[in-house]
């Protein structure tokens, strides 16, 4: 068996005994008789309220009363029933209906209805959500209700009768125990840092639970450096996580002073690496680049989230950060991702997408993976990961890390986790005038004997960009069982509001962005339009087409191509401010 294989199916094997163990340890931690030890004593009152950074839609509540429900892009028909009553579409919806996440949308539309709806909806989870099994009651949903319930408690405590306040405590403290004794439970990453975040939050926010602060601050110190590295990056090399975990911590940051409390160095550390890295792996249109999990960015969430930062703006230049390279020349800026995968246990949202590449012009998206699809569409999630749907090389269409599916156990029987390439290599460089990287990975050299490498330049200028393909045979008895006629296969994806015309010549492509700028793709070889579709959207996909560079098995074999301006338009509005 191959050295690869025998690491993979290693590496399987040890993630299937931790989700066992993880199964067995949670099912005993969440049983009636065991929870109560944690959590300390009952929730009697709160000391603060934090802030809740996402951004609120008032008209949610406008909604509500013409009887829908609409969570995780999804709108769904109540036609006044509780929607706690509803047959969900998908898992996504579930757990946003369950996290309490919209309370901050009825909290917007400042009036009495509003608030009714909030108080009706609250009352009734609570009556019919007793028995901790479910989506409900997974570590990470549990986390987000009670950060939403903390937040939003003015709405759910104000103006209410003596009753209403005894259940808001009771459900509160029985949350809370139920997420301290289930935390062993909770998936490595992620899911488990916000769950300490969760429960610090709420021994910072409530009176009398400083035991929840002591069980858990240094936990959660350790967890955010353990998982995030010393440049800013996730161990799951997911960009939007780091989004996501700055929106709790900015908030959870604020509340240590008013308890007289010094903020852990830890905490302060994380919160500037993350806003550094953040906008390093931002393109000029202030998109986060479709990497490994990245969807539709919300501008509005990324700008209040990048608000916070105080450190000085990207300058041009070839620099690298966790395992991404940007190069980044006037108003355009190319980013790759040069990093190898990260570990099997924090890859279900990982691409293989080893040394692919996006870039923009101002802010206008040029070349851009087809990125991750949003809840509604979870049917192509595992078609968004594959190589294909990349700006980079595909060997007879495989890609060049395997998707394997976990054993069918508690809580993983629906993840696909990603393994491979085992090495992956990259260096930014500055040569004269031109910003460059060098980078290879190893992904398909097992089973076809290939080294990738890619070698990008972009001018000083930022309106050349040139690039070299090379794939270095390293065993030439695989290489030569390859079956297909064209074997290698380049992939652009062209953003969809970039509009695409053929030149005469089939070596040519001319591109048009939306501010009149002409650029003209030329490669070597013969360049080919396919249909695509792009992904990261906040609703349906959209069609795009991408260009396909093709080329048969042959020895030492390589080519090149060049990306230029070759018309301006109007003038190039500037990136957003870093």
């Amino acid at each position: 068996m191959p050295a690869n294989d025998i690491s993979r199916t290693s590496n399987l094997t040890v993630y299937a005994l931790g989700e066992l163990q993880r199964a067995a340890v949670g099912s005993v931690l969440k049983s009636p008789m065991n929870r109560w030890r944690y959590g300390g004593p009952p929730v009697q009152g709160l000391l603060l309220i934090p802030q809740d950074l996402r951004t609120c839609d008032p008209s949610f509540a406008v909604e509500i009363e013409n009887g829908y429900f609409g969570l995780a892009g999804i709108a769904m028909r109540t036609q006044g029933a509780s929607p706690f009553a509803l047959a969900t579409p998908n898992t996504a919806w579930t757990r946003e209906l369950h996290g309490f996440s919209w309370l901050r949308h009825l909290k917007a539309a400042d009036d009495e209805v509003s608030q009714s709806y909030a108080l009706n909806l609250f009352q009734d989870w609570a009556s019919h959500y007793k028995y901790c099994r479910g989506i409900a009651w997974q570590p990470q949903v549990v986390a987000r209700r009670i950060i939403s319930w903390l937040s939003h408690s003015n709405l759910l405590l104000d103006d209410t009768d003596a009753e209403q306040h005894a259940i808001y405590l009771q459900s509160l403290t029985k949350n809370i125990r139920v997420l301290s004794g289930s935390l062993a439970q909770a998936h490595d990453g992620y899911p488990r840092l916000l769950s300490l975040v969760a429960l610090v939050l709420a021994g910072l926010c409530i009176d009398q639970q400083d035991k929840l602060i002591e069980d858990n601050l240094k936990r959660l110190c350790f967890e955010l450096d353990r998982q995030i590295d010393g440049q800013g990056a996730h161990i799951s090399r997911n960009p939007d996580i780091g989004c996501s975990l700055l929106l709790d911590l900015l908030p959870m940051k604020q509340c240590f002073s008013p308890r007289h409390q010094e903020i852990p160095e830890s905490i302060l550390n994380t919160i500037e690496r993350l806003l550094s890295f953040l906008k390093f792996i931002r393109l000029g249109d202030g998109a986060l680049a479709r990497f490994n999990g990245v969807s539709f960015t919300k501008p509005d969430i990324l700008g209040t989230v990048m608000s916070y930062d105080e450190s000085v703006p990207l300058k041009d230049g070839a620099t690298a950060m966790s395992g991404y390279i940007r190069l980044q020349g006037q108003s355009s800026t190319l980013l790759m991702d040069a990093g190898e995968l990260p570990g099997l246990a924090y890859s279900d949202s990982a691409g293989a997408g080893s040394l692919a590449f996006e870039l923009s012009r101002g802010i206008w998206p040029i070349f851009v993976n087809c990125g991750a699809p949003n809840a509604t569409n979870v049917n192509w999630r595992l078609q968004s990961r594959m190589t294909s749907n990349h700006n980079t090389l595909t060997i007879e269409d495989s890609s060049s890390a395997q998707l394997v599916k976990t054993p069918s156990l508690t809580q993983s029987k629906d993840r696909w986790l990603l393994h491979g390439p085992a090495v992956t290599e990259g260096k930014p460089m500055t040569n004269a005038s031109e910003f460059q990287v060098k980078a290879s990975h190893d992904g398909y050299k097992n089973k076809y004997g290939i080294i990738f490498e890619r070698f990008l330049s972009l001018d000083e200028s930022g309106t050349v960009l040139r690039g070299e393909e090379v794939l270095r045979i390293a065993d030439q008895k695989k290489t030569g069982e390859m079956k297909s006629k064209w074997p290698f296969k380049w992939h652009f994806h062209i953003h969809p509001d970039v509009r695409v015309m053929r030149n005469e010549n089939p070596h040519q492509v001319i591109l048009e962005l939306k501010n009149g700028e002409r650029w003209l793709f030329e490669s070597e070889i013969a360049a080919d339009l396919e249909e695509s579709l792009h992904l990261a959207t906040i609703r349906e996909p959209r069609k795009s087409i991408r260009i396909v560079l093709r080329m048969a098995n042959q020895n030492n074999p390589r080519t090149n191509w060049i990306l230029r301006l070759v018309s301006s338009g109007q003038q190039v509005e500037k990136s957003p401010p870093s």
